[in-house]
């Protein structure tokens, strides 16, 4: 009876071993790879902020323009409303993930979601509706004013936001 237990107990330790260090592997390279996947996810989030503020920074100085052409009085500015290429891929992934709830608060979480709401195809119809009811005098040149002004406000806000929200999450990298 002793021959047969004395291959048996080293044969038992050295599976139960192999079968501590797969575990303990799995855990490194699962671990490994999330780490690189959200270094990945923060380079790409780095890269919409950039091109999210470039995108605002250039989308505001059309809105000014048309706040000009308003102002006096010109019936035909040429401006194509575009709220909707506003970048938000990566962002929409990174608060999937959970991985902006560990570096923002509760005021820039709502701050990014609210941005995110107003920028999208309701809002370049509603500006487009203004647009074409000033054309056609069915809205006022002081409403219309008021309605890009408030548009031209927004796109500052929200370049601020992103600005400061791109500061907070360099720590990401």
């Amino acid at each position: 009876m002793d021959n047969y237990w004395q291959p048996l107990i080293p044969t038992f330790i050295g599976a139960l071993l192999a079968f501590i260090f797969s575990i303990f592997l799995f855990y490194l390279t699962e671990k490994w790879k999330s780490s690189r996947a959200n270094k990945n996810l923060s380079t790409n989030l780095q890269r919409e902020f950039d091109y999210n503020i470039q995108f605002l920074e250039s989308y505001k100085s059309d809105f000014e323009k048309l706040v000009r052409a308003v102002s006096s009085n010109n019936k035909f500015p040429l401006i194509i409303f575009r709220f909707y290429k506003l970048q938000r891929l990566f962002i929409l992934e990174a608060f999937n993930k959970g991985l902006l709830y560990q570096y923002l608060d509760a005021d820039d979480i709502n701050q990014l979601d609210t941005m995110l709401n107003y920028f999208n195809n309701i809002s370049d119809t509603m500006a487009w509706n203004t647009l074409n009811g000033y054309k056609n005098n069915i809205i006022t040149q002081q409403s219309a004013l008021e309605t890009f002004e408030y548009g031209k406000d927004q796109i500052d806000k929200y370049i601020g936001i992103q600005k400061k929200l791109k500061n907070k999450l360099k720590k990401l990298k």
